[in-house]
């Protein structure tokens, strides 16, 4: 994940793009939005993975209902109907071993459903070949798929998914590869203007778009979704339980964790180093 896309996302109101390090500060007063930030990027690591439903109130990020996480232009302004986010993968970094895609991106686009946002559409580019989802209000779904050659709207028949569509259906279909058999798959695509008919190497290229989703694999702190922490609390103990390796979002996990990097992931540890001693922080009292 390279750059983050937020538009009408709690303090976010015009389209703002956010380029991302291996490390990365936010810096700001309070209520700038370095929290909101840090939530979204828990949100958007879920929507690459395909995810369709989301917790906006999970710790420790609790951003309440929609209409505290739309932004509001106050007055007459009104809130938005709608937010929208999304990121990019711009080149791959080798020495982490990534299984992200190159040159893809992912976005969604959130409505309010009850009291809580629910994704309503979700986008995704891998190089030529995209795929667009969309879900009414009415639960009514829609798909089109496209490529170098032209773009098709998808078309479920009453055998597949369509009776309990919601975005994600599609790629759930394209995981399994049953675009390749357009006879018995019960999905067909309609060209849409002047495109021309779909061909298999259109089909393969669009399973690709959904084959190289964002699926990281953390491999020492986390071994399933990556872990979102609040900022450290200092919380000081007199002593520790190495038996307990039990993640919290205050920090006090960290001292046993920083422990089991150094004498258990010596690799790790050292790369860990590395990293903090090229980022140079300048504290000053006032």
């Amino acid at each position: 994940m390279d750059l983050v896309t937020l538009e009408n996302y709690r303090c976010f109101r015009e389209k703002q793009k956010v380029r991302l390090a291996p490390i990365t500060l936010l810096v700001g007063e309070n209520s700038t939005g370095k929290t909101s930030f840090l939530a979204m990027i828990r949100i958007l690591i879920q929507l690459g993975r395909g995810f369709t439903d989301f917790d906006f109130k999970e710790d420790p990020y609790d951003l309440g209902s929609f209409s505290e996480i739309a932004h509001s232009r106050g007055g007459r302004g009104g809130r938005a109907q709608e937010f929208s986010a999304g990121f990019q993968t711009l080149a791959p970094r080798r020495r982490y071993r990534s299984r992200i895609a190159q040159n893809m991106s992912v976005s969604g686009t959130f409505r309010k459903r009850g009291t809580a946002p629910a994704l309503v559409g979700r986008r995704v580019v891998r190089d030529a070949g995209w795929m667009d989802e969309h879900l009414s209000d009415d639960d009514g779904y829609s798909a089109e798929v496209g490529t170098r050659r032209g773009q098709w709207r998808v078309q479920l028949s009453d055998s597949s998914s369509r009776r309990s569509a919601s975005i994600g259906d599609l790629g759930f279909v394209l995981r399994r590869g049953r675009l390749r058999d357009p006879q018995g798959d019960g999905v067909q695509f309609a060209p849409i203007g002047s495109s021309p008919a779909i061909e298999e190497k259109d089909r393969e290229e669009i399973a690709r778009v959904e084959m190289g989703m964002f699926r990281p694999r953390m491999r020492v702190l986390s071994q399933g979704e990556p872990f979102a922490s609040a900022p450290v609390r200092s919380k000081p103990r007199r002593t520790y339980d190495p038996a307990r390796m039990d993640r919290d979002p205050f920090g006090d996990y960290i001292p046993m964790y920083l422990s089991d990097l150094a004498f258990q992931h010596k690799a790790e540890w050292d790369r860990l180093r590395a990293e903090l001693g090229s980022v140079h922080i300048a504290f000053s009292r006032s």
